[in-house]
Order: structure tokens, then sequence, then C-alpha cells
């Protein structure tokens, strides 16, 4: 299996179908996969069901396919969670000196 590719829309290609569930990753707007949100933008795929953080802003992450109507749902990882769905979330404690 290739984990290379030259391109989001390489990585993609033959990946996507409508109606289909996907896991984003990131934290607000902090590591999400933007190039592939975008590459999943134009191939125009539609009905999509995203399980993350949040849905992003208007312009950016998630809310780029919230605006041409391509996402059905967006459930968030921590209702899983709660449900007992072992999904791969994590909390690190951070501290911070000044």
């Amino acid at each position: 299996m290739k984990k290379i590719y030259g391109s989001a829309q390489e990585a993609l290609d033959g990946l996507l179908f409508d109606g289909m569930f996907i896991a984003a990753g990131g934290f607000g707007l902090c590591g999400i996969p933007e190039l592939l949100l975008q590459s999943i933008k134009e191939t125009g795929t539609k009905d999509l069901v995203f399980a993350s953080n949040n849905a992003g802003v208007d312009d950016f992450g998630i809310g780029i396919l919230l605006q041409t109507r391509q996402v059905k749902k967006n459930d968030q990882l921590l209702r899983w969670r709660e449900c007992g769905i072992h999904a791969p979330i994590s909390f690190r404690r951070v501290r911070v000196r000044i």
C-alpha cells in the first residue's frame, strides 16, 4: 500500500462515495486535514457524515463542505466515547509557564 502521495486528489482517488462516513482529525482549526477537505469539496461527493471535534468555520475546515451542502451530519467524537465506542481520542495535560 502506497502511503505517500503527490497530492490530496491522488490520495483520495477511488475512495470517496456519496453517504460516506469520515472521521476527521484535528482540534478546532489546528491539525485538520485541510487539503483533503478541499479535495472532497472539489469531487462533489455528497451526503457525507463526519465524526469530528467540530465543524470548523464558514471558509475553513468542514465548514467549506457545509457551505456546498455536501455534509449530511456531523457527529462529535466525544459522543462516541460516551456510548462506549472506543474512538482514538486522548486528552493531555499541558502546563504553560509564564
